[in-house]
C-alpha cells in the first residue's frame, strides 16, 4: 500500500512533538484529509492532560482500583466505561489511556464529519480554515475529560450525520450505540425517532417558525413542567435501581441548584453564554423555518428542545452542543465571507462569538491546569506517550 508522504511526515512529527506537528497538519488537511492525524494530535494532548480534580481524575482513580469480578451497579448505568476499564486492565495500560481514548474518539468523528462537509460544499481559501477551527473548538477542549458523555455525543452526532449524508442503516447503528456510552443520549434517540416518525410530516412553515419561540417562552417558566418531570422520574423504578439519578439533572447540582449556588460572576458568565446560544438558534430559525431540508428541520426541532432547558444547566449544555453542531453543518456554505451573503455571515458571526467566548473562559479557568499539563513542552510527544502507555510491558 502506498503511503502518502505528507501523512507520514505528520505521524513522525506527532511522535517527536504534537505541537510541532499541528501547523503541518492544518496546512495539509484540505489536500490530504488528515483525519487520523487530527485525532491523534488531540489524543496525545488528552494523554498528558492532568487536571487536579475533575471527572477524569476521579475516573482514573476508579480505574486503578477496578475489579472486573465485582462491578458496582453505579458502573453499569451504561456499558462503555466498564468495557474500557476491562480492556485497559487486560492490556495493563496506564490510566492516562482514558483521556487518550476519549479525546481520540471525539476528534476523530468531528474531523471525519467536518472534512466531508467542507469538501462536499466546496469550501476553499480562508473560509475553509475558519470553518475547520469552528468544528474543532465549539466544544471546549477539556470537555472530553468526562469520557462517557463525549463518546456518546460523538456516536450520536455521527449517527445523525450518516443518516442524512451517507447510509441510514449505519446511522441507526451509531444512534443505537450512543446511549450505551452515556444514558442521557436516550433522550436524543427519542427526539430523533419522534421527529422521524411524526414531526417531520408537518409541512406548514408556521409550525417550524412558532415551535422554537413557544419552547423559549415555556423554558422561562420551568415550574410549569418540572413537577411532571419529577413524577415521571419517580415512576421509572428501573432507573433508580441502576443508580441513574434523573432528578439530579433537574433539581440537584446538575440542574437548578447550580444557578442558585453560583456567584454573581458565575451567574453572569453562564447567562451570557445562554444568551449567545439562544441568539444563534433564533437567528437560524428566522432564516430557515421555511426550508424543506429534513436535516434543517431536525436541527430546528432539537434546538426547540434545547430552548426548554436554560434553567437546567447540564442538560442545556449537553444538548446545546448537538443543536450547535447541526447548525454549523447546515450553515457550512461557500457563500461565507461573501459580502452580500447576510444569512450565512450573520449566523457564523454569532457562532464565532460563541467559540471565542468559550475559548476565553476555558483558558481563564483552566490556565494553571494547561500549564501543569503541557508546560514541559518537549514531553508532549507520541513517542514519550508510547513509552509510558504500556506500563506493565517492561518497555523501559
Amino acid at each position: 500500500m502506498k503511503i502518502n508522504r505528507m501523512i507520514f511526515i505528520q505521524y513522525v512529527l506527532l511522535g517527536i512533538n504534537a505541537f510541532l506537528a499541528l501547523p503541518v497538519i492544518l496546512s495539509t488537511t484540505k489536500k490530504d484529509k488528515s483525519i487520523l492525524s487530527i485525532a491523534l494530535f488531540f489524543a496525545i494532548l488528552g494523554y498528558f492532560y492532568s487536571p487536579p480534580l475533575n471527572d477524569l481524575t476521579r475516573l482514573m482513580d476508579a480505574y486503578e482500583v477496578f475489579d472486573a469480578k465485582n462491578i458496582s451497579p453505579y458502573m453499569l448505568r451504561d456499558y462503555f466505561l466498564p468495557a474500557l476499564f476491562i480492556i485497559g486492565h487486560v492490556f495493563d495500560l496506564n490510566a492516562h489511556f482514558l483521556g487518550f481514548t476519549a479525546a481520540f474518539i471525539l476528534y476523530y468523528f468531528l474531523a471525519k464529519m467536518a472534512i466531508y462537509v467542507l469538501e462536499k460544499e466546496q469550501i476553499t481559501g480562508k473560509s475553509y480554515y475558519i470553518y475547520l477551527i469552528l468544528y474543532f473548538s465549539f466544544i471546549p477542549f477539556s470537555y472530553y475529560s468526562g469520557i462517557r458523555f463525549t463518546t456518546a455525543l460523538s456516536l450520536f452526532l455521527y449517527g445523525i450525520f450518516l443518516y442524512y449524508y451517507k447510509n441510514k442503516k449505519q446511522g441507526y447503528l451509531y444512534l443505537a450505540l450512543a446511549p450505551f456510552a452515556h444514558y442521557t443520549l436516550w433522550i436524543g434517540v427519542f427526539i430523533f425517532l419522534l421527529y422521524n416518525l411524526v414531526i417531520k410530516k408537518i409541512k406548514t412553515k408556521y409550525f417550524w417558525m412558532l415551535l422554537p419561540f413557544l419552547s423559549f417562552v415555556i423554558g422561562q417558566f420551568p415550574d410549569l413542567f418540572l413537577a411532571r418531570i419529577l413524577e415521571f422520574a419517580d415512576s421509572i423504578s428501573f432507573l433508580a435501581e441502576n443508580q441513574i439519578n434523573v432528578k439530579g439533572y433537574f433539581v440537584g447540582h446538575w440542574g437548578v441548584a447550580y444557578l442558585s449556588n453560583a456567584t454573581l460572576i458565575g451567574m453572569l458568565v453562564y447567562k451570557t453564554r445562554i444568551f449567545i446560544i439562544i441568539s444563534i438558534i433564533m437567528l437560524y430559525v428566522m432564516y430557515n423555518y421555511s426550508s424543506k431540508n429534513s436535516l434543517v428541520k431536525f436541527t430546528i426541532f432539537i434546538s426547540s428542545f434545547v430552548l426548554l432547558l436554560p434553567e437546567f444547566r447540564t442538560l442545556f449544555d449537553r444538548f446545546s452542543y448537538i443543536s450547535l453542531f447541526f447548525i454549523l453543518i447546515t450553515s457550512t456554505n461557500k457563500s461565507f465571507l461573501i459580502q452580500n451573503s447576510n444569512k450565512v455571515n450573520n449566523i457564523m458571526f454569532l457562532f464565532i462569538l460563541f467559540v471565542a467566548y468559550n475559548i476565553f473562559f476555558t483558558i481563564k479557568e483552566m490556565w494553571s491546569v494547561f500549564l501543569s499539563s503541557y508546560g514541559e513542552f518537549y514531553r508532549i510527544s507520541g513517542f514519550n506517550m508510547l513509552i509510558d502507555f504500556f506500563r506493565g510491558w517492561n518497555v523501559y
